[in-house]
């Protein structure tokens, strides 16, 4: 009895972890957070791109702590790549909680002018605007795909 005791221990512990981690890469979601325009870098860059702070928020339903290595996320409208997100800093994402990410977004000038022209229809029309924001979140449990939309109204 003694020695099946640890053993039992052990495999419920091992049980419980492979849960949660489980729980890690499967319950880990994200949303769109805020969303800013930053002027100052996108002169800097000549406004060959129009460059925007994103908060993606990610929430961790499981006990365990993690990170966030990296990624790589496009940015979509009307089905059309108009800019991506290169570099997804490291940071912890903290158990049962939110977590913010900063992302900087940098979208290609030329390539929305077909949407800018789209816009100004839309905006004469009322209409509203889709963007997408799709890709992976490399993470220390595994990939978290991300397909996000966010409509604005114009």
């Amino acid at each position: 009895m003694k020695k099946i005791f640890p053993l039992l221990l052990i495999g419920g512990a091992a049980a419980y972890l492979f849960t949660q981690f489980k729980q890690f890469t499967t319950g880990l979601t994200v949303r769109i957070g805020a969303i800013r325009f930053n002027l100052q870098e996108t002169q800097r860059t000549g406004f060959l791109k129009l460059v925007v702070d994103v908060n993606l928020l990610l929430k961790n339903a499981s006990r365990i702590q993690g990170r966030v290595n990296g990624g790589r996320l496009d940015v979509l409208i009307g089905n059309r790549v108009v800019g991506s997100v290169e570099n997804i800093g490291s940071m912890s994402i903290q158990a049962a909680a939110d977590t913010t990410v900063p992302v900087r977004v940098a979208l290609n000038s030329l390539s929305i002018v077909p949407t800018i022209s789209d816009l100004i229809k839309l905006i004469g029309g009322g209409g509203s605007q889709t963007v997408q924001i799709k890709g992976t979140i490399f993470t220390s449990f595994g990939e978290l795909n991300v397909d996000e939309k966010i409509t604005f109204n114009l």
